[in-house]
C-alpha cells in the first residue's frame, strides 16, 4: 500500500486550489495497511489529519478481498463512517457499486461561489446552476429564489447565502434529494462574467 499521506497532501492541496469542488480521498485496498511502514494506526492518523486540515477532506475507504475487519476504524477517523467491503464474487460491479455510493453521498447541496477570472468582476445575477443526471440526458438549469423561505413550488431551485454579498450557493431541499438520490449527478456552476458590472453593496 502506498502511504495515504503522500496521496492527502495531494488532494489536500488540489483542494485549496479548487474551493469550488467538493474534494474526498478515496482509498482502495485489497488488504489492511501492512507495507510502507503502514499500520490501521498511522493511516487513520493521516485519514484524520486530512478531516481535521483546511479544507477539510474526508477519506473514504474500499477494502476488495479478505483480511478488511478493521479498514473502518480508517473510514470513521477520515469521517465517512465505515469502509465499503467487497468479496471475490463480482468485484467489478462491486467496486462500481461502491463509488456510485460514494459520489452520491458526497456531491453536496451547496457550492462556493466561484471567483472570476483576473481582472473580471462577477455579476451575481448571472450565476447559473445546471444539474446533469446519471443518465446524461434532461439536464436542465436550477433557477434562483431570493432565500430559503422561497423554496416552495418547483423542484429545481436554489439560493445564495447572502443576498448582499453572496459566499455558497445553496441548493432548496427538493433540489438537493434530486441531486444526492441519483450518485451518477453532475452539477456545475457556470458564470457569465462582465468586466463592468460591481458586485451588490
Amino acid at each position: 500500500m502506498i502511504p495515504p499521506w503522500a496521496f492527502g497532501r495531494f488532494v489536500a492541496k488540489y483542494a485549496s486550489a479548487h474551493p469550488e469542488n467538493k474534494v474526498v480521498l478515496v482509498l482502495a485496498t485489497d488488504g489492511e495497511p501492512s507495507g510502507c511502514n503502514s499500520s490501521v494506526m498511522n493511516v487513520s492518523d493521516a485519514a484524520a489529519a486530512g478531516l481535521a486540515g483546511t479544507p477539510s477532506v474526508e477519506t473514504y475507504v474500499i477494502g476488495v478481498g479478505s483480511n478488511l475487519t478493521n479498514l473502518d476504524a480508517i473510514a470513521v477517523a477520515g469521517g465517512t463512517k465505515h469502509a465499503f467491503l467487497i468479496g471475490d464474487a463480482n468485484v467489478q460491479q462491486e467496486l462500481l457499486t461502491a463509488l456510485t455510493a460514494i459520489q452520491g453521498d458526497v456531491l453536496p447541496c451547496q457550492y462556493a461561489v466561484p471567483s472570476p477570472d483576473k481582472g473580471n468582476t462577477l455579476d451575481f445575477g448571472k450565476v447559473n446552476v445546471r444539474f446533469t443526471p446519471g443518465s446524461g440526458t434532461g439536464q436542465m438549469e436550477f433557477q434562483k429564489v431570493a432565500n430559503a423561505a422561497a423554496c416552495t413550488g418547483a423542484k429545481n431551485l436554489w439560493y445564495y447565502d447572502n443576498e448582499a454579498a453572496p459566499t455558497q450557493i445553496l441548493l432548496c431541499p427538493d433540489a438537493c434529494t434530486m441531486v444526492t438520490s441519483d450518485g451518477m449527478a453532475k452539477v456545475d456552476i457556470v458564470l457569465d462574467c462582465k468586466h463592468t458590472v460591481e458586485p451588490p453593496k
